[in-house]
């Protein structure tokens, strides 16, 4: 098998509460996530509108956490989730039907659906080649495959190199670079349409950002930056 990613082990992974509910950032912020929803939906405005530009469609969401993206698109598409965090499932469930297992435990048909959305999940999954697979398996002839992930081998990574503040998610167990998940992708059947690496129309963009990059080798922490997200957008290969 191919080398698409750097794999690191973890233990004890929980999804429950602890993830999901009040957290502290890698800036030492304290968050409520639920609480997020608008300032999430700002950060996600250009899958959403992609998504709502598409005709009515069989929508499917993986790892949909608290419901959010669900929540926005339109409901002229047929909205599904996945998440097998009991504590997300019951937030997301008040926009879609949710289904609450891996994506290798459900019984879904090939072709079940026409755009499935995988919003920083590959990064967290056990096994990638078999996320992949099963992605292209139920999804429809055209489907549309949305993926969002970290750039472990962006500017910000090199720089800043253990202080790179996706590392700090102890959850984060397959790390990605742009050259090797694009080559995974194409690998796994999907051809690739565009790339967007989200940062300039999201609240990350700011002149405090801008100039942690700048004092990078006195930051405890890296900053949001350019690069540091990746989105592909995918069709099924025919």
């Amino acid at each position: 098998m191919a080398n698409y990613y750097k794999k690191i082990t973890k233990e004890n992974i929980n999804y429950e509460k602890d993830y999901w509910g009040v957290v502290t950032d890698p800036d030492g912020k304290v968050r409520k996530l639920c609480d997020e929803r608008e300032k999430f939906l700002v950060n996600v405005k250009t899958e959403v509108d992609f998504i709502n530009s598409l005709p009515p469609s069989r929508v499917l969401d993986l790892g949909c956490g608290l419901g959010f993206l669900l929540s926005a698109i339109d409901e002229k598409h047929q909205k599904s989730g996945l998440e097998i965090s009991k504590y997300a499932c019951e937030h997301a469930r008040k926009y879609a039907k949710i289904y609450d297992k891996p994506l290798e435990h459900l019984e879904l048909e090939a072709g079940s659906f026409d755009v499935v959305i995988s919003h920083h999940v590959i990064e967290h999954v056990d096994s990638p080649e078999v996320f992949l697979a099963h992605i292209n398996k139920i999804l429809s002839l055209d489907g549309v495959l949305i993926l969002a992930t970290p750039d472990f081998d962006c500017i910000c990574a090199k720089l800043f190199k253990e202080k790179f503040r996706m590392l700090s998610d102890k959850t984060h167990v397959n790390l990605f670079s742009f050259k090797s998940l694009k080559r995974m992708l194409l690998d796994f059947g999907f051809d690739i349409v565009a790339v967007d690496f989200p940062y300039f129309d999201t609240e990350y963009f700011t002149e405090t950002n801008i100039l942690k990059m700048l004092d990078y080798k006195n930051a405890k922490i890296s900053p949001a930056c350019w690069g540091n997200f990746m989105t592909f957008y995918c069709k099924k290969q025919k």
